[in-house]
């Protein structure tokens, strides 16, 4: 063996390791104590412990499907307006616009999975979208369960496409404390049974339900009235 300084630098000759900060080295190149470098390469899945305090380009290259990012319970990843990109889009981080992508390298929503999702419960938060105008604008993009009251007579109610293209969506409608409001025009893509719109419940703060499933092309809806 050659020992420097007690452990400076060790270097075990009979089992071929080498230590730093240390006399008796336990793994083939073992250092107590920080380790500052440029760069790190490799194709060992063996480091641990390290901490990395600033990357070039905020870049992090996982080569192979094979490799392994393992994080504890107190390990916080910041992207800082980056990305993180595994494998093509097989999982992407998009920092800039806050969307994570499965399947796609490019997610257009806050979650977009390109190909079928399974869960055994899956929760959906409900959006208030009161509104004064006389035509309302339900935009399925920022929630599939939303609620308007209406609030004056003959109101106009148009639907904004989901971006993930086919999806079921709930519209729940208030009638004001006054009541008797009406909506009198529904957007060309809602479709109803028989082609007839349903007249909505007309007493003060009555409230109905539409339910629609979205094909990508037409919403074929149903309403559930007067729920008490």
């Amino acid at each position: 063996d050659l020992n420097i300084n007690g452990g400076l630098l060790m270097l075990d000759d009979s089992v071929q390791r080498i230590g730093i900060g240390t006399a008796t080295p336990a793994s083939k190149l073992q250092v107590v104590g920080t380790v500052a470098a440029t760069a790190f390469n490799g194709s060992g899945a063996g480091l641990t412990g390290i901490t990395f305090t600033s990357f070039a380009a905020d870049t992090i290259d996982f080569e192979a499907i094979g490799d392994t990012l393992a994080l504890d319970a107190t390990t916080t990843i910041d992207l800082n307006g980056s990305d993180l990109n595994f494998n093509g889009g097989l999982l992407m981080l998009d920092d800039s616009a806050q969307n994570v992508g499965i399947g796609t390298a490019t997610p257009a929503t806050k979650l977009e999975v390109n190909g079928t999702t399974l869960a055994t419960t899956m929760l959906t938060k409900t959006v208030t979208n009161n509104t004064t105008a006389a035509t309302i604008t339900v935009d399925w993009n920022v929630g599939n369960k939303q609620k308007v009251t209406l609030n004056q007579a003959g109101h106009t109610v148009n639907f904004t496409n989901p971006t993930g293209g086919i999806g079921s969506f709930s519209l729940i409608i208030y009638q004001d404390g006054t009541g008797s409001r009406t909506v009198t025009t529904w957007d060309t893509d809602i479709k109803w049974p028989s082609g007839t719109a349903p007249t909505l419940s007309s007493t003060a703060s009555a409230l109905d339900v539409i339910t629609c499933i979205y094909d990508g092309t037409n919403y074929l809806c149903q309403a559930g009235l007067d729920f008490q």
